[in-house]
């Protein structure tokens, strides 16, 4: 990702830029890491076997900037012992995409939702390909279940973040 590309994203919107009364050499590396962790973010995102974490991506740093920490990560979970790959983790949230149907996968969120509870993070599963039914029994089995990046938002707005 080159300079002018960050400068389109910041004047989209979906990337702020912040300065701090620092010298410039230390201006300088602060906005050459920023801009390397924006760029291998992009990438993750981008180049991901699922669809939509590029998307979801966009929609969480335009909301809220510098919130996503890993996008398809291997993390180890310390609870059952198990590597886990997360799609999408912020600062307070743990986020599970799913291109296609939910169905056949509880055993996998509440996997995936004790992780995310062991690290003090929310769990949320967006979904656009499941059927109201699926939702239904996901959400009744205590899971945040998103079928639309408009209600994702929505929901995300509502959160209480420190800043």
């Amino acid at each position: 990702m080159e300079q002018q590309d960050i400068m389109t994203l910041v004047q989209a919107g979906i990337v702020q830029v912040f300065s701090f009364p620092q010298p410039a050499r230390v201006k300088r590396s602060f906005f050459e890491k920023e801009k390397e962790r924006i760029q291998n973010l992009a990438n993750r995102a981008n180049n991901s076997k699922d669809k939509n974490v590029f998307e979801i991506y966009l929609a969480l740093e335009q909301l809220r900037p510098g919130s996503v920490r890993h996008i398809n990560e291997v993390l180890r979970d310390q609870v059952s012992k198990k590597d886990r790959e997360i799609d999408i983790i912020t600062d307070k949230c743990v986020y599970e995409i799913k291109s296609g149907k939910a169905k056949h996968k509880v055993k996998q969120f509440s996997a995936q939702l004790e992780f995310a509870k062991s690290r003090n993070k929310d769990y949320v599963i967006y979904s656009p390909g499941s059927r109201k039914h699926q939702v239904d029994v996901l959400k009744s089995k205590g899971f945040n279940v998103f079928t639309s990046i408009d209600d994702l938002v929505k929901y995300e707005r509502t959160r209480k973040w420190k800043i």
